[in-house]
């Protein structure tokens, strides 16, 4: 890939220090970032770049160092001096509000006289352009993850910042429009002289799109390095530092990335069937509509589609948040009741949701307190809570996890994504469920925690527990799953198993009418 044709630096980060209490998120980080140039930022989850990032983009004030803009230092600790100095920034984890309209939470921040039907029509514009597709008069309680992440890059990209910050931009995006959204950024750096920051745990992604690549690790910048004279494995060498040798990351490149079911479907009892389920979303989501599916004892079976499908009401199914309107699901020959509350979790389903942040913790508890969700009964002694067995649980699956947090009292907001879905993972695989089915599993986790998590899932699934993964990302659903099903407009278009698996087929399966 060609340098960047401007040679001028449009952000200067300098000296950037920023500590939580013991926790030292940015250690004298200085980026530069040229005009017209994509430079990419890798680091594991905890290393410190969305922390540098937020304070670029006026989320947070640092407690020393400078910002530069074009050459000025500049007061960015706001969004609003963000956004007036030319900074767009689109965030993992999302600042959407559920009860507005998609054009009103677009809307939020303007000044003046609302004008809602040129906010829609600039909806669509940008829309269209980016490959974005969304409905403006959509609530957003309504949005799958995957359609609130467009949301959000609307929002951003409406007002043609200079500077263009993408936190984990593709991970929730099917790959036609994840290619697309990076033909566009290519354009808009080249063509237009913006730049633009993508923070990305995707290796090849990052090899793909970015001119310059800088690496942090234990909060401090490590290194920046030419895309173009870079390979993957430099990349993780650099991101793992002297673990590297022993890492997740390493051991998963010596292994096989998949393993041949020992069932055929034939052979063994389903452990879970969904027969002709029916949902109505109620909103403008799409429902499920004769929905048929059968997952073996044992088994990876992965649910592949774009986002919006009619996923998310199947894991509001699986955890008990809505009832189907007809049809049946049966779990090791019983049928579930779902006349009665928690019909799944009784039948042995526990889920773990694409949103953790959302509806898969209480942030503001301590980590021992959300590993034991779902289970407290077991920690009452005389009508109270036992501290000590609460604290003996927790400190068991911190240690089978690798759950890394300064202590056990610690709140959840304050660890890393990555062990924050080591946590919810550990919780919801110590229930010991028939069937785990789980969102999105490494939705903005770094390579290290990618690995964790697959090769967690990969080891339960020898005891017995069935999985099932329901993920747009279909490289992860061709690495992980022993048997394939695409969902498009509710129901299941197409199954395959892993002696037939072809992306080519899958990929059509999957864009079908979507």
């Amino acid at each position: 890939m060609d340098e960047p044709s401007g040679s001028s630096a449009r952000l200067q980060a300098q000296g950037i220090n920023k500590r939580y209490g013991p926790i030292v998120a940015c250690n004298n980080v200085s980026l530069s970032v040229k005009v017209g140039e994509v430079h990419g930022l890798l680091g594991q989850n905890g290393a410190g770049k969305s922390t540098l990032m937020k304070i670029v983009a006026g989320v947070i004030e640092p407690d020393s160092g400078s910002v530069l803009l074009d050459g000025q230092e500049r007061s960015v600790y706001s969004t609003g001096d963000a956004k007036s100095a030319g900074i767009g920034m689109v965030h993992q984890h999302f600042s959407l509000i559920g009860n507005l309209l998609v054009w009103e939470n677009v809307s939020l921040g303007s000044s003046g006289l609302i004008d809602k039907a040129g906010i829609i029509d600039r909806i669509k514009d940008v829309s269209d352009r980016y490959g974005l597709g969304i409905d403006p008069l959509a609530h957003i309680r309504d949005l799958s993850i995957g359609e609130k992440q467009r949301v959000e890059l609307i929002k951003c990209m409406q007002h043609s910042p200079d500077l263009v910050v993408l936190d984990e931009p593709t991970s929730v995006l099917s790959p036609k429009d994840a290619r697309r959204l990076f033909s566009v950024i290519r354009e808009l750096a080249v063509e237009e002289s913006k730049s633009v920051v993508l923070v990305s745990h995707r290796l090849e992604e990052m090899l793909l799109v970015a001119d310059r690549i800088s690496i942090m690790r234990d909060g401090e910048l490590v290194a920046t390095v030419a895309a173009s004279d870079t390979e993957a494995t430099d990349l993780a060498r650099l991101m793992l530092g002297e673990g590297y040798d022993d890492s997740d990351y390493r051991k998963r490149s010596r292994t096989t990335l998949a393993v041949e079911t020992d069932h055929p479907d034939q052979a063994v009892p389903a452990r879970v069937v969904f027969d002709a389920v029916v949902s109505e979303s109620g909103d403008s989501r799409v429902g499920l509509a004769n929905f048929d599916l059968s997952v073996a004892p044992g088994e990876i079976h992965g649910i592949a589609g774009v986002e919006g499908n009619g996923q998310e009401i199947l894991i509001e199914i699986c955890s008990n948040l809505r009832k189907p309107d007809s049809g049946q699901v049966v779990v090791d020959g019983v049928t579930v009741d779902f006349s009665r509350s928690g019909g799944m979790t009784t039948a042995g389903v526990s889920v773990i949701p694409g949103d953790r942040h959302r509806s898969g913790c209480i942030l503001d508890m301590s980590l021992a307190e959300n590993l034991a969700f779902g289970r407290l009964g077991e920690f009452v002694e005389r009508g109270r809570i036992s501290r000590a067995k609460l604290y003996e649980h927790a400190e068991g699956l911190v240690r089978e996890f690798r759950i890394s947090a300064p202590s056990l009292d610690t709140p959840f907001r304050y660890l890393s994504g990555g062990n924050q879905q080591r946590a919810v993972l550990a919780r919801e695989i110590a229930k010991r469920p028939r069937l785990l089915v789980v969102a999105q599993p490494t939705f903005g986790l770094d390579i290290n925690a990618m690995s964790f998590v697959r090769n967690r899932l990969r080891e339960i699934c020898q005891t017995g527990i069935s999985v099932l993964v329901i993920s747009n990302d279909l490289e992860e659903i061709l690495e992980l799953a022993e048997k394939i099903s695409v969902i498009n407009r509710g129901s299941i278009v197409g199954s395959m198993a892993r002696g037939e698996f072809d992306p080519e087929k899958l990929g059509l399966l999957i864009g079908e009418n979507a």
